[in-house]
Formats: structure tokens, sequence, C-alpha cells
């Protein structure tokens, strides 16, 4: 039993009773859940009530967050077993809440600020002199155990460094989760295809040292980690890895205030909104070569024609 100060709450729900809960964060980076169920025994919102904390926890919606790091929230947790054995945090009492405690205020940033940011950025990486590359994946699915079965790598000026289909240990589940038909990879179109072992190197060598732009680097760049891990590979190591969704999102303009965020937006919404016409339907090759032109779209340069 240990005494922890609680920064952040994210209003959610159980996923099996919808029951309401809050994700929450201490300050030195543990996570507990915070349950509000009528079995006293599961219940911990209770705590907070008491507390005087419970008017803005009851106010927040579905996916709301409210941080508390200027007046951070005194609670004590233990750490209990579930059934499987694994132990999570628990909260078992909450200090009550100065008179003066508030949570940190909603942030309001400036759209025009934001999209001139971005702006600035991409006409920066629009210089084919810098050799940014594009990376892009298609994968089996979107959970823990994705694989990726299409990889591409582009550069600056559309050159295609990598393109090439990777076997998954699984094709089937193309077809299981729909993940196929969006992609349009199907199992026979990966029967010849190396694996990610065998395609390791050339990914490797396409990516060590260099600057990486990719649409929703989070997904991305988070999956071929777990790629390398399940194959004890060495992870590639880039100059940089720089997310252009969330440029993009600056760029449009759109605040999201229960989340604190620029709001995220598709490939195929961002293209769309800056008129680039053609398919941008999901294949690595098609999507690197979509964000090369919405970053050429993004800082008012003319869209390279020879990608069309």
């Amino acid at each position: 039993m240990a005494t922890h100060l609680l920064i952040s709450m994210n209003r959610g729900t159980t996923s099996g009773s919808s029951s309401p809960m809050w994700r929450c964060q201490t300050q030195n980076g543990e996570r507990v859940n915070v349950f509000k169920h009528a079995d006293p025994t599961r219940d911990t919102f209770s705590l907070f009530h008491v507390a005087g904390y419970s008017p803005e926890m009851s106010a927040m919606q579905l996916g709301d967050m409210l941080t508390w790091e200027t007046n951070p929230i005194l609670v004590t947790m233990v750490k209990t077993p579930d059934k499987s054995g694994k132990e999570w945090w628990n909260i078992t009492a909450v200090d009550s809440r100065p008179t003066d405690a508030q949570p940190d205020p909603k942030f309001n940033p400036d759209p025009a600020l934001a999209r001139i940011y971005a702006r600035d950025w991409a006409e920066h990486v629009s210089d084919p002199l810098l050799n940014y590359l594009i990376l892009d994946t298609e994968t089996t699915g979107t959970d823990l155990n994705t694989e990726i079965v299409s990889i591409a790598v582009t550069g600056p000026t559309g050159a295609v460094l990598l393109d090439m289909y990777i076997k998954p240990s699984n094709t089937e589940r193309l077809a299981t989760n729909g993940s196929g038909a969006i992609n349009g990879i199907t199992p026979d179109m990966l029967a010849d295809a190396p694996t990610f072992a065998e395609a390791y190197d050339d990914i490797y060598d396409a990516l060590s040292g260099e600057h990486i732009i990719i649409y929703n680097a989070a997904f991305d760049w988070a999956l071929l980690e777990r790629e390398c891990l399940r194959h004890n590979k060495v992870m590639p190591y880039p100059a940089s890895v720089t997310c252009a969704m969330e440029m993009f999102s600056r760029y449009y303009g759109e605040w999201n205030r229960s989340r604190q965020c620029w709001q995220p937006k598709s490939l195929e919404s961002a293209a769309f909104y800056v008129g680039i016409e053609g398919d941008t339907a999901h294949n690595a090759l098609g999507d690197c070569n979509t964000t090369l032109m919405l970053i050429e779209a993004m800082s008012g340069n003319r869209v390279s024609e020879w990608i069309a």
C-alpha cells in the first residue's frame, strides 16, 4: 500500500457491463482505473465522491480528459491480483479535496498559428535535397497480433525504394477480420512473398539512418517494432520519425477540447480536403504517394505531375 498523486483521468466505460470508468495516471506513471459500480466491492468512484471530486468526474463525457497536474489528487493504492494472477493497482482511499483545488484549465490553441506551423514543416520537408523518406504498411488487422503484409518506402521525389508483399504467419486473418477487404490483399497474393525475417535486411537497410515520415506513425512504427521483437531482430535506427497525420491535424485546425489534441483525420479525408484526386485506396505504395502529395499540397507547392 502506498500513496500516489493522480494527475490525469480519461472517461471511458467497462468492456463487459459498460459501467462508467475513469482511466487514471499518477505523477510517477502508474495507471489505475476508477469504477462506478452498483456492487460496492467494485466501486471506487464513491471514494472520489466523498472526497469532493465527483462534480467534474460526473460531468465528463466519453473520451473526455481532465488533468490535475497543478493540483494532483492524493490517493492510496494497493496492488491486487485478478483471477489470472496478474496484479493491478486499486485505489483504497482518496484525500479530501482542498478548497481551492481545481482541474487544469483547458487549452485552446490558435488554429491559424497551427496551420502556419504545419505549412512551414511541409515546405521544409518538400525540399528533395533533404531526402526525407515516406513509409507505409498494410496489415492483417489493428490489434497487438497484427502482422505486416505489405511495406513500401519512397523518396522525396516519389522514387520507389522498397515495395513488397510480406507473408504473415496467419494469412487467413486477412479474411476473418476484414482487413483483406480494405487493402485488397488476399492469401494467394502472399503465397510466394518473403516472411518478415526474410525481408528484414531490405527493411533495415532502407530505414536506418534516414529521416522517416509516416501517416499515423504511432501505428506503423509500433507495428514494425513488434515485428522486430517477434522475429528477434534489431529495430532500424532512423535519424528521425515524424507523423504526417499529426502535422495535417494542425493544418486542418480542428481542436478536440475534451482530448486536448488536434483532431486526427484519415489519409483519405486529408487527401479529399486538399483536393488530391485519383485512387487513394489502401495499398502501401499508393499511400506513400498520397502522403507525399499531401505534404506538397500543405506546403502550397504544385502537386508533382509524375505521381498522378
